[in-house]
């Protein structure tokens, strides 16, 4: 029995010699591992005798990281912004808007060939952008009065920089060889960490937000439309026995000074601003949250603007009275109906601010034929059919050609007063590009011919 007893007692000692062992092997390779990596787990170490030149370079990367976002809160998420694309005399809109002398690439607008375009960027080419900027930048950081304080410095040439862009900070992280030298100190990392306090994270996605209610909502739009009834003649009858002449540029100046007076107003739904009156509730807009932030509203008389009026004359509206005809004697009075169809359009900048802190980007605002765009979300429902457009009795033919009179396929409406109607689309039959269709019966209608890459 006893000699089992020592059996035993042996075994246990070997276990535990085993057990030490191993815990010395994990211990040792912690060790080893804390050492490899304690750069990127922990920070960097730096001593204390390095730490001035160490602290200037990740302030130098900080401070660019700074500028960078600087720089696309200026310009709608851009550092660098889309090529430049001009507009046109049939829609003057380029595709950026000139904001006191920065280019502000727009969100949304309308090309000089009449096409919808969106220029928002991701967060993902945001951060892109920021990092391409940093690393472009980083050759600026001069150490210089610190080699005259005796520290030998090496940067090394090859540098790759990403960024983070989060709520309320941005995250850099620099690849970059980096040797400080002194009498009695020489220190060397390759992988550098920096944050910055930012709300550009908060901007874009509370840009987003905004942007996607003004595609789904047609806020701006339906104000638009608000104006243009109240500042332009559109609609009406007057009383009287005489010709009723508005000149064009006059309704220009009414409308752009309208603009002036009322886009300032618009809020969005939250805590900064008071409302003086209950009528104000009516420039406010609520996009599903509260919002905190500073956002304005901006529209300027010097940006472009698209003002086309039907029926128009060498610039002259011109309305006749009725009840001067011979055989309308008989009412012993005269009246001017007017009906003008208007596209109207113009740009608004939506910028948002806090603690210094600014984003901004532009929108093209766009009444088409009186009317507000269409929401985006409602692509594709059926529309129901204007009660002109069901009674198509004249058979008319239509070609249409371009500049060279080289045959073009287009898409062919019929235009009478606010109300378009869609005929059908003109194909391509030997030399020419024909349509033979039934057309609605309209004094003064428009056809309208359109195709991509063609003024309409």
């Amino acid at each position: 029995m006893r000699d089992i007893i020592n059996v035993n007692k042996g075994k246990k000692r070997k276990a535990q010699v085993t057990v030490f062992i191993i815990l010395a092997i994990i211990i040792v390779a912690g060790i080893i591992l804390f050492v490899l990596f304690k750069d990127s787990l922990f920070g960097v170490s730096v001593p204390k005798e390095i730490e001035p030149v160490y602290n200037y370079y990740l302030g130098c990367i900080e401070g660019e990281a700074l500028l960078g976002s600087m720089i696309m809160g200026e310009q709608a998420g851009y550092i660098k912004p889309p090529d430049f694309t001009p507009g046109s005399v049939y829609m003057p809109f380029s595709n950026q808007l000139d904001f006191l002398g920065i280019g502000v690439p727009y969100w949304y607008y309308i090309s000089g060939n009449g096409v919808v375009k969106e220029q928002v960027p991701s967060k993902g080419e945001m951060e892109r952008q920021l990092g391409d900027f940093i690393e472009e930048r980083a050759i600026s950081c001069d150490f210089s009065g610190f080699v005259e304080q005796g520290f030998e410095i090496e940067v090394g040439k090859e540098i790759d920089v990403s960024s983070k862009i989060e709520k309320n900070k941005i995250l850099v992280n620099v690849n970059q060889n980096l040797v400080i030298r002194t009498a009695n100190v020489s220190w060397s990392s390759k992988i550098h960490l920096a944050e910055v306090d930012s709300s550009l994270g908060i901007f874009y996605d509370l840009s987003l937000k905004v942007y996607d209610h003004f595609k789904e909502s047609v806020f701006l739009e339906n104000y638009g439309k608000d104006i243009l009834r109240l500042y332009a003649p559109v609609d009406g009858v007057d009383i009287d026995c005489s010709t009723k002449i508005w000149q064009l540029n006059d309704v220009r100046e009414n409308l752009t000074s309208a603009l002036e007076a009322n886009i300032g107003f618009i809020k969005l739904k939250g805590d900064y601003y008071e409302l003086r009156t209950d009528e104000n509730k009516y420039f406010v807009q609520d996009i599903g949250e509260d919002v905190n932030a500073n956002v304005n509203f901006l529209y300027s008389r010097n940006w472009p603007m698209r003002l086309e009026v039907w029926p128009s004359e060498d610039n002259l509206l011109i309305a006749e009275p009725i009840g001067l005809q011979e055989g309308l004697g008989m009412l012993g009075f005269c009246y001017v109906p007017y009906h003008f169809v208007y596209d109207f359009g113009y740009p608004v900048m939506i910028q948002m601010f806090y603690q210094g802190e600014i984003f901004q980007f532009p929108v093209v605002v766009y009444i088409n034929k009186n009317q507000p765009r269409e929401p985006f979300d409602t692509e594709g429902l059926p529309t129901p059919v204007p009660e002109l457009c069901e009674h198509k009795l004249s058979e008319m033919t239509v070609y249409t050609y371009n500049k060279q009179l080289q045959p073009v396929e287009a898409k062919i409406e019929f235009k009478c007063l606010d109300t378009s109607c869609n005929i059908g689309k003109t194909s391509l039959d030997g030399r020419n590009s024909v349509l033979i269709a039934n057309f609605p019966q309209c004094v003064n209608g428009y056809i309208l011919a359109s195709a991509e890459g063609y003024e309409t």
